[in-house]
């Protein structure tokens, strides 16, 4: 059903901007209070979940941007170019399904919904990371695919409520190894408005990875792509 007028300007680009300012206020609370959430690797505690990757050319501009706080310089960890990613859903509520009928139903609702664009701008500080903002045009799609693909696995739960985050996405980029996060502070303040660049979400793994789609933890299931109409 496609969207209707008032919906379109609910889920508009101002309005991403006034969710990740929302957000932003949020961790920013929280750091103030409790400090970073310390990233440890570990092999186990592996999760189910479906990921558009970054385009290498976008993920080798935004890598390169929080570089000074990373391994060699700050210490904490920055993604290697392939790991960069936007998580479409998480699956693990559904490691009971068969991996078949997950890629068909993620098939499936991208064919359905349509081509939404995603869009790296600006970079932001959270309790655990540093990540790109990702706007999606129309964002409505986006929250709409997410939706779909929770209700097609989930039949008998009916209408399943969508969170406002449905609406935008977040690219994790660098994750805190120790408590000094100046060096990352000062990354983000002077990349809050940085445009890493867009690409179509048209191509979705699902995977089994770990924290940070580690490629020696990661296992990918299935690739699912939007069908042209």
């Amino acid at each position: 059903m496609p969207a209707t007028h008032a919906q379109r300007s609910i889920f508009s680009m101002p309005f991403s901007r006034l969710l990740f300012s929302t957000l932003r206020r949020r961790e920013a609370w929280h750091l103030s209070r409790g400090g970073p959430t310390i990233w440890v690797p570990s092999p186990s505690g592996t999760i189910l979940t479906s990921v558009v990757r970054v385009p290498d050319h976008l993920g080798a501009r935004l890598r390169e941007a929080v570089l000074p706080a990373g391994d060699a310089h700050g210490g904490h960890y920055v993604y290697p170019v392939g790991d960069l990613h936007v998580t479409l859903t998480n699956l693990d509520a559904y490691r009971d399904v068969p991996v078949e009928r997950i890629e068909e139903a993620l098939t499936d609702c991208l064919s359905r919904v349509g081509p939404v664009e995603l869009s790296l701008r600006g970079l932001a500080i959270s309790r655990a990371t540093v990540f790109a903002q990702v706007h999606a045009s129309p964002a409505w799609r986006l929250f709409r695919l997410r939706a779909a693909v929770r209700r097609t696995l989930t039949p008998s739960a009916g209408a399943i409520p969508g969170r406002p985050a449905d609406m935008v996405g977040f690219c994790n980029v660098l994750r805190f190894r120790h408590r000094d996060i100046a060096p990352a502070k000062a990354i983000v303040a002077g990349h809050r408005d940085i445009e890493i660049g867009r690409f179509l979400l048209d191509d979705v793994e699902i995977v089994r990875t770990d924290k940070v789609l580690s490629a020696a933890n990661t296992a990918i299931l299935a690739k699912c792509a939007r069908r042209s109409p």
